[in-house]
């Protein structure tokens, strides 16, 4: 398939971590905690998923901290053999060779606990309705990458346990996601209507309900559960936006192409024009190899996208695995919630499927402009930072990069898209926000993602 450009170290280090059989051995709990968040129903489901959830997350971290420790140990005595004389050479060699598993373990885990993050932020999109702008503002700020130790951690899990058992609330630890990047703990306080509490733990004293965090949790909260709040950052209501357009995506088509790909190695589908949806199967049931899959893809990415190919907007599930691991952005939907058969879905989230998209940026900029707006789509370096300027007589906007993956990765229809954008335009003309940029967020978005789940 068409290389992109990307760390080809990092490209070779997924290799390594889909080969290691701790992270092979994944594929079945990860199918277990999925089924679990779609047939969940009640507070106690959710409760019972979080425990899994939050003792796996857990052990993975404690194997992180011992494999660590070793690893340290290790690179310590490498140190101090290497100054002895003569050389231990045997003994250097069988270090050196335990550090290398050591490093691969820790890529591992690392790679697990990515995973089961994923998993803790589909729960809350599945609390949250897949509100995408209630769900936005949780994720500002740095994620926390560790679950506190000792007396803290304690502290937190009792809390846990005290809320259910004392008062029938299911509580969500906000470390086991990416995505509640405030406070310690979400929780649930009702489901119908729902209604969720951003709180803070404090070890051995209560937190003053007065403290400047415990008030911004405050107003966060009330921001989740009403979708306003009275004073903004300059004194004036501050209103999450979402847009009425009924949302559309390519995701039948996905799933049809994953199907195939299981059995041609390569597929290459064209859900509308501008738009090329490549999937490749890394276990290459028809013995393709890469030079095989090449062969094919060339030919289809030229029929799809014309001789300007190089200028598409190309990104895979397998980039999107790698950053995910660094950098996160909550407004874009988990990867746990793709609406896939779970097996195929458990595959394409451990590696064994890469699903390419490319959007032809040109067939876009005319979509929207046959909608009477006119849009400059950022290309080449540009694109890192902002997806698009969309402007029409009265109005600008600037639609930030992470909405590109709606089309790259959730794959919206640019139908869809366009009427979305058309509406934003048509809102900051009248007046509706006053923000230059926006997080595209549709109304009905709970029917296309949460389609088989049992939650009403």
């Amino acid at each position: 398939m068409r290389s992109l450009k990307v760390d080809e170290r990092a490209l070779e280090e997924e290799r390594e971590i889909y080969a290691h059989p701790r992270f092979g051995a994944q594929l079945i709990p990860i199918a277990e905690l999925i089924g679990a968040l779609r047939a969940a129903r009640t507070a106690e489901d959710f409760y019972r998923l979080h425990r899994v959830l939050f003792g796996r997350f857990l052990g993975v971290q404690a194997f992180i901290r011992e494999a660590g420790r070793e690893k340290r140990t290790a690179r310590q005595r490498v140190a101090e053999l290497s100054a002895e004389r003569p050389l231990p050479c045997e003994s250097l060699r069988r270090l050196n060779l335990r550090i290398g598993e050591l490093d691969g373990d820790l890529r591992c885990a690392r790679a697990v606990i990515s995973l089961y993050r994923t998993i803790g932020d589909a729960i809350v999109w599945v609390i949250l309705g897949c509100r995408r702008e209630l769900i936005a503002p949780l994720g500002e700020g740095e994620r926390v990458g560790w679950l506190a130790e000792g007396r803290g951690l304690e502290a937190e899990f009792e809390e846990i346990e005290w809320l259910w058992t004392e008062r029938n609330v299911f509580t969500l630890h906000a470390d086991l996601t990416n995505c509640v990047r405030h406070g310690d703990l979400l929780e649930v306080t009702s489901f119908t209507p729902r209604q969720v509490r951003l709180t803070e733990v404090k070890a051995g004293r209560a937190p003053d309900p007065n403290s400047k965090q415990m008030q911004r949790l405050a107003r966060l909260s009330q921001l989740v559960n009403e979708g306003s709040y009275p004073g903004g950052p300059s004194g004036e209501p501050l209103i999450l936006r979402r847009c009425p357009v009924a949302h559309r995506t390519h995701q039948a088509v996905l799933e049809e192409a994953l199907v195939a790909a299981s059995a041609e190695t390569y597929v290459a589908r064209v859900p509308e024009q501008g738009l090329l949806i490549e999937v490749y199967d890394s276990s290459d049931p028809a013995e393709l190899g890469q030079a095989g899959a090449e062969a094919r893809s060339e030919p289809a990415r030229q029929a799809a996208l014309g001789p300007d190919e190089d200028a598409a907007l190309v990104y895979s599930t397998t980039h999107r695995r790698i950053r995910d691991r660094h950098q996160t952005f909550s407004s874009q939907l988990p990867l746990a919630l793709l609406p896939l058969r779970i097996d195929l879905l458990c595959e394409l989230l451990l590696g064994r499927f890469d699903v390419v998209v490319s959007l032809d940026p040109a067939v876009l900029e005319r979509r929207i402009a046959e909608a009477g707006l006119g849009a400059e789509i950022a290309r080449g370096e540009e694109a890192g930072d902002r997806f698009m300027r969309l402007h029409s007589e009265r109005a600008q906007i600037t639609v930030p990069a992470p909405t590109r993956e709606q089309v790259l990765i959730e794959l919206t229809t640019l139908d869809c898209l366009t009427e979305t954008l058309a509406w934003f335009i048509a809102d900051a003309e009248s007046g509706g926000f006053d923000r230059p940029a926006v997080a595209l967020g549709n109304l009905d978005e709970r029917s296309t993602w949460m389609a088989g789940f049992a939650l009403p």
